[in-house]
């Protein structure tokens, strides 16, 4: 059976939410597209399968029924010690072996993969990651975004800029990294001015509104001690 007829079986079988049957059919497909990377016919295909996947991957690990059969089923293992935190790691390694390397990954994917990972809260995956990921973009990957970074519309500018967003708008400030967010962003060389700036203002946002609930989280414990001592000399 073609990558492309297991491709359209696992699309029918997602929309009719029989989630175990188009899981299995897309491990299939990336299995065969995966010896035809070099094949630029297949790119497209490739590209549908991986985001049939993962909105499938993101559906199952969302639905508190699932089950470690599920999980195993997803990723294509008889593995039946597979936890929900334990996929997402799995689905990036699977990733890179299906493009060969992380650099050559669409970026449209990368993006998909790092906002279902952070949607999960499993920041310490997300950002392991995304640092790969940035680390392997050679330098002609990133001049070509930063010739385009004007062109709002561009998919691999959006992508860009989605996938910096979640680093140090969710994925850093979730570890409470705030300062390494700072960082990256005063070092980035490849956003407008005005799309850093707004990026620093959003991570100073986040901070404020995490020391505020801190605090009133603090006051409410301390009044809730004082009425308890209250009570007591009462």
């Amino acid at each position: 059976m073609s990558a492309e007829v297991l491709y359209n079986k696992s699309l029918r079988s997602f929309l009719l939410k029989k989630h175990s049957l188009a899981a299995s059919g897309c491990v299939k497909a990336i299995a065969l597209l995966s010896k035809d990377y070099n094949n630029s016919e297949v790119e497209n295909l490739k590209l549908n399968v991986w985001m049939l996947y993962l909105n499938v991957v993101s559906t199952i690990i969302g639905n508190p029924k699932s089950t470690q059969a599920h999980y195993a089923k997803l990723l294509g293992t008889n593995s039946s010690q597979l936890q929900p935190n334990d996929v997402c790691s799995f689905v990036w390694r699977k990733l890179k072996e299906s493009y060969s390397t992380a650099e050559n990954i669409d970026i449209r994917i990368m993006s998909t993969l790092l906002t279902m990972t952070a949607n999960l809260e499993q920041f310490a995956v997300a950002k392991d990651i995304t640092e790969e990921w940035f680390t392997c973009l050679s330098d002609a990957v990133l001049d070509n975004i930063s010739q385009q970074i004007k062109q709002e519309h561009n998919y691999l500018v959006c992508a860009y800029i989605e996938i910096v967003e979640l680093y140090v708008t969710r994925i850093l400030p979730g570890l409470n990294e705030f300062e390494t967010a700072e960082a990256f962003i005063d070092y980035n060389t490849i956003l407008t001015e005005s799309k850093l700036l707004a990026l620093k203002e959003a991570v100073r946002n986040y901070k404020k509104s995490i020391e505020q609930r801190e605090k009133e989280e603090k006051d409410r414990l301390l009044m809730q001690q004082k009425e308890i001592v209250k009570e007591e000399e009462q």
